[in-house]
């Protein structure tokens, strides 16, 4: 899976898109709330005391049980399109 760094600029009240984007992109990637895509076989995360780490596929669990807000993808766009 490729990896992009993108700069979350931090606004002059001391607030950021970051925590915004974490929250989100967990949510759309969770299995516990029907992601696409599945952990697969192989992942160590299957094996977790966790119920909510094995069922979501995902080691960061936190609001992997919520549902997202489809706008924080347009916030995303908006940072990539500033790493070109």
């Amino acid at each position: 899976m490729p990896f992009l760094w993108l700069a979350v600029p931090n606004r002059p009240d001391g607030t950021s898109d970051r925590g915004y984007i974490e929250r989100h992109s967990i949510a759309l990637l969770s299995g516990l709330t029907g992601a696409a895509d599945q952990a697969s076989t192989s992942w160590h995360g299957h094996d977790a005391r966790s119920p909510k780490v094995r069922q979501s596929g995902l080691w960061n669990s936190d609001r992997a049980d919520a549902g997202y807000d489809p706008g924080f993808l347009q916030v995303l766009a908006k940072l990539v399109r500033l790493m070109h």
